[in-house]
């Protein structure tokens, strides 16, 4: 599973099963967006009761754009991604990097979304 998300620059999940906590493993593209979202993660340490414990997390802009990606390709009708999009606004705030979320949307085709949910969130 994991070679076949690395050739096809797509995901896997990962479980720790005396937890059962789940991870989720994206694959970088190949593609300038795909080498800048690298170079934009985020170092963190979720759990402060394991502070030996970090790893690489995207972007929380870049966390958008990809919910938005997936809320498009699933039709626009997944409420769960656009209710984690909200949620990534609403934490966020306007800590987030406006022009380069609206660039990219742009680059991405999903300004439009960008928009609207920018816009639910009381920040259009």
């Amino acid at each position: 599973m994991i070679r076949d998300a690395i050739a096809h620059e797509s995901s896997f999940n990962v479980i720790h099963l005396a937890t059962m906590d789940k991870a989720d493993v994206f694959v970088a593209k190949s593609n300038q967006w795909g080498r800048l979202q690298m170079a934009r993660r985020q170092f963190r340490h979720p759990d402060p009761m394991l502070p030996e414990f970090g790893a690489y997390f995207a972007s929380p802009e870049d966390n958008l754009l990809n919910k938005l990606l997936w809320y498009r390709l699933g039709g626009g009708g997944s409420t769960l991604q656009w209710n984690d999009v909200l949620g990534v606004i609403k934490v966020q705030g306007r800590n987030l990097d406006q022009s380069y979320l609206r660039h990219w949307a742009g680059e991405l085709d999903v300004l439009e979304l960008l928009q609207r949910v920018l816009h639910d969130a009381g920040m259009s």
